[in-house]
């Protein structure tokens, strides 16, 4: 699997997205506690951007992350916060267009091969080397996958949707990649220029 899923990822990747969940979060989340996964999480930056995200929209308290990849050496160092081989500038640039309110150098500290992100964070989020469908995937109010379905054949895409659906819990959000996939009609569009799609 390694050798076929390439890690895609950054910070804030496409920002639109982001500027999206910023507004919406608010919207579907009205409980005390929330749960997030992040599946094919890659080397991890956009967990760190959802956090990031949580913090500045004050609902960081009230999550819990689970990220999982299958390829051990993209978790690496994550629990530690660790995000080895970035480019910060280019990520400070989209976190500006992402519409940032902080310095969002006061999230880390820059270590010897890459950035450390500060403990604050880490306390909401568990990483994992794990695969999609190997038992039991949880329960969530937002689902993001948005790097590894363009990569499933036909039978494990429609697995992936199964456990995709049974897993949200209903008015919970599936974030997905920009890739042109046939949509599972379990789920309803929210919004369809940028892939966001929830469950009834």
């Amino acid at each position: 699997m390694k050798k076929i899923i390439p890690g895609t990822t950054e910070m804030f990747r496409d920002p639109l997205v982001w500027i999206e969940l910023k507004r919406i979060i608010p919207l579907v989340i009205k409980g005390d506690f929330f749960r997030i996964c992040h599946v094919g999480c890659s080397t991890g930056e956009e967990v760190f951007s959802m956090l990031i995200l949580l913090e500045e929209i004050g609902f960081l308290d009230k999550a819990k992350i689970i990220a999982f990849d299958i390829n051990q050496e993209s978790i690496g160092d994550l629990g530690m916060g660790i995000c080895n081989k970035v480019n910060s500038d280019f990520f400070d640039i989209n976190y500006k267009r992402y519409g940032g309110g902080k310095n969002f150098r006061d999230f880390f500290k820059k270590g010897e091969n890459g950035i450390i992100f500060n403990p604050f964070l880490l306390g909401k989020v568990q990483f994992y080397s794990w695969d999609l469908f190997n038992g039991d995937f949880g329960e969530y109010d937002i689902i993001f996958c948005r790097n590894i379905l363009t990569y499933y054949n036909g039978e494990l895409r429609d697995k992936a949707w199964g456990i995709f659906y049974e897993s949200l819990n209903k008015g919970g959000l599936l974030v997905l990649g920009f890739t042109s996939i046939k949509m599972d009609n379990r789920f309803k569009v929210f919004n369809e220029k940028l892939n966001i799609y929830i469950r009834d």
